[in-house]
């Protein structure tokens, strides 16, 4: 008998997490410096998903 569950990988690693200037040299990560150094905290450490949704959120915003 075979189990649909998913086993996990023994060694694979969390999502990595970046800091602010580590983000913002990235080539992969693709948003202008200067709107990821004004998103994200310095100091902080952020995944690529998370830093992603943070930089999208501030550049959909409505302005006044």
């Amino acid at each position: 008998m075979t189990s649909n569950k998913k086993v996990p990988v023994a060694g694979r690693a969390e999502d990595p997490t970046l800091t602010r200037a580590q983000l913002m040299g990235a080539k992969r990560f693709g948003y202008p410096r200067d709107i990821v150094a004004a998103v994200l905290e310095d100091g902080a450490s952020y995944t690529m998903d998370q830093a992603e949704k943070l930089v999208h959120t501030f550049l959909e915003r409505k302005v006044k």
